[in-house]
């Protein structure tokens, strides 16, 4: 009795092997619904490596599809084709955006590469995922590329005295170096500021005076653009920046009737300083912080005009640009 007790559990167990072993040969259902509508999400990923605006979509789809797909080994291979296929789709698009930069010379596509940026980050299942180990850092690299800018200066102060009129004009050209920390868009940069005019007047008692103007330093130390990172509408929409001008010397050579000398002058300095008194920093000497400026489009991005008289006896003629120069 005992051994055909025994007989019986052992028929039964294999009963419960067997039929689980036919179960298990079973294909998922959920595996072969998944492999087919991976053709959706290939195609939303091939739409958005040909237009920006479909990014989200794409990535809406192969997230979802991801996080059903992961539990199951054997879509491991479309699991990687997808990852694959949004970085690729990111990686089109900034290059896109970055050409649209420089054959436009248009800075705008600076803005819409820094949303794509902060979008990328947020996606940290792109930037981990096959493909994604440098999307940031190409993406950062293009961003450089496209926002290249230099600071033109100009300025034409007049100074009225008994004998005439007394002219300077300084000028100064040079490239603003670009940062980007992943929230804001900075400036830095310095270069020379020299003379391209030094009138004088004959004064009363016969003396002229001639002169040359020495190089002297000009720096931004700080700037930093507002950015619209609305979808669609990206744009650089305004500028604050700091500009430092330590001194500036007019040599001057002073030729009278019985007698001659030169000596030094910091006149143009010292009125640029008078006129914009109401700018200086409190924190920085020597330091003045632009605001207000005109934003513009293309080539010359943002303008800062200082014009008028006063205080008597001074009129200045100032402009002040900052142009954008993509690298090629």
């Amino acid at each position: 009795m005992k051994k055909y007790f025994i007989v019986i559990l052992c028929s039964l167990a294999f009963k419960h092997t067997f039929a689980q072993l036919k179960a298990d040969d079973q294909p998922d259902p959920n595996v072969a619904r998944l492999r087919g509508e991976f053709e959706i999400v290939r195609t939303q990923e091939l739409a958005s490596q040909n237009d920006e605006m479909l990014l989200d979509v794409a990535y809406q789809s192969f997230s979802n599809w991801s996080a059903q797909a992961k539990p199951y080994g054997t879509l491991r291979d479309l699991q990687i084709q997808g990852e694959t296929g949004m970085a690729k789709a990111v990686q089109l698009s900034v290059s896109r955006i970055r050409d649209r930069c420089v054959k436009n010379n248009d800075p705008s596509q600076a803005a819409k590469i820094v949303r794509l940026i902060q979008w990328v980050k947020a996606k940290p299942d792109i930037t981990t995922g096959a493909g994604g180990a440098e999307l940031l850092s190409q993406t950062q690299a293009e961003l450089m590329a496209c926002a290249q800018f230099e600071l033109y200066f100009e300025s034409h102060l007049s100074i009225r005295t008994r004998d005439g009129v007394i002219k300077l004009s300084t000028v100064a050209d040079f490239p603003l170096h670009t940062t980007f920390d992943g929230n804001v868009l900075t400036l830095s940069g310095s270069g020379s500021l020299d003379y391209t005019d030094i009138s004088w007047p004959t004064s009363a008692d016969g003396c002229k005076i001639t002169g040359e103007g020495s190089t002297s330093p000009i720096s931004v130390p700080y700037g930093a653009f507002d950015l619209n990172l609305q979808p669609g509408v990206e744009s650089i929409t305004g500028l604050g920046l700091e500009l430092s001008i330590p001194t500036s010397t007019e040599k001057l050579n002073v030729i009278c009737p019985k007698a001659s000398s030169t000596m030094d002058s910091h006149l143009w300095w010292q009125a640029w300083n008078v006129r914009h008194m109401d700018i200086k920093s409190h924190q920085f000497p020597d330091t003045f912080n632009l605001s207000g400026w005109l934003m513009k489009s293309k080539r010359r991005l943002a303008e800062k005009l200082f014009q008028g008289t006063g205080p008597a006896p001074m009129t200045e003629d100032t402009q002040i640009r900052v142009l954008h120069r993509p690298q090629k």
